[in-house]
């Protein structure tokens, strides 16, 4: 790259981090809660564009399994984690919502006792009185069923009681949709947990259920037409959980962005939820998208997890959320 072609790169970088870092809408620092509204509903996600991550990494690691996105509002950085328990830094290049590039900045295995299969991650203010670098991660390990603390050098060690009920899954012959599979973490309820596809009642009753630390819960109905399995969440506000939803059968796998309004819904009976389909036209059919996460309320990426591939393909998508009051009949 030219020293010219760097200079440009840089100053769009520093613009784009300089309007995230402006935002209303970090991922852990929220306004009043307030009712969602016509102009600020779900109505359609467009995919604006796509990279594919570089294999190779800091420190000699290898990029495979993506399952975890997060966007560290006080750092401007995509964090991931894969199944293998590997926590990568990226910084973004962000031009005109066109996603010129990603590159790695650091890469850390998870240190707990044992392999982690890491299949969502969070990232949380540091503690009162300390330093912004003092953040911390959360990570859900659905293989252990548990969810670690951990700090940026990797040493990890296990948060509160897991929300979810039910039990733990079995050591062998595990299901891959009996243990946690998505967290997020809100102001006021604290941890926010969802299996991929929930125990038997709410399997038949077609709903997914997300479960508070404070003992709230929230079940949205699950979209018909086939295998409905949540993938990511991640919390828009204090009112508004957004949820990555998988949809396979006949052959074919979608992908839809949910919108759940937490204050307008009530506990003991399923919600319905503002739904959107991402547009799989952009991508091969076997990419298998994982992880979300936005950098404000209308700008989000999704990754895409390579265990089935030979080689190494992970692909990084720009997704950008519409919003707003539908269109009025002429």
């Amino acid at each position: 790259m030219s020293a010219q072609a760097g200079a440009a790169r840089g100053r769009r970088a520093v613009f784009w981090l300089a309007f995230v870092a402006c935002s209303a809408a970090a991922p852990l620092v929220f306004a009043p809660a307030r009712a969602q509204t016509d102009a600020s509903r779900l109505r359609r996600v467009d995919v604006l564009d796509t990279v594919v991550l570089p294999a190779a990494l800091p420190g000699g690691q290898r990029l495979r399994e993506v399952s975890g996105l997060a966007w560290d509002v006080h750092a401007h950085q995509l964090v991931t984690v894969s199944d293998r328990g590997l926590v990568v830094r990226w910084m973004l290049d962000i031009d005109r919502r066109r996603l010129v590039s990603a590159w790695p900045v650091h890469a850390q295995r998870l240190l707990p006792a044992g392999r982690v299969n890491a299949e969502s991650i969070e990232v949380l203010p540091a503690p009162p009185g300390q330093p912004a670098s003092a953040s911390r991660l959360l990570v859900a390990d659905e293989a252990g069923h548990r969810v670690l603390v951990a700090d940026w050098r990797g040493a990890a060690g296990a948060a509160p009681e897991l929300p979810l009920p039910g039990p733990p899954p079995a050591t062998a012959g595990r299901l891959a949709n009996d243990g946690i599979e998505a967290i997020a973490w809100h102001p006021r309820h604290g941890l926010l947990a969802v299996r991929q596809h929930g125990l038997a009642a709410d399997r038949q009753a077609d709903v997914h259920r997300v479960v508070a630390a404070d003992g709230r819960h929230w079940a949205l109905r699950a979209t018909p037409g086939g295998r409905a399995s949540v993938k990511a969440l991640h919390l828009v506000d204090d009112t508004r959980l957004l949820v990555l939803e998988k949809l396979t059968g006949g052959g074919q796998r979608r992908m839809l962005l949910r919108e759940l309004d937490l204050r307008a819904c009530a506990s003991d009976a399923p919600c319905e939820a503002a739904a959107a389909e991402i547009d799989r036209r952009t991508f091969d059919a076997d990419d298998n998208f994982e992880g979300l996460a936005c950098l404000d309320a209308s700008l989000c990426l999704i990754a895409s997890d390579d265990g089935r591939h030979a080689q190494p393909r992970t692909v990084l998508a720009l997704l950008w959320l519409e919003r707003g009051r539908r269109p009025q009949a002429p």
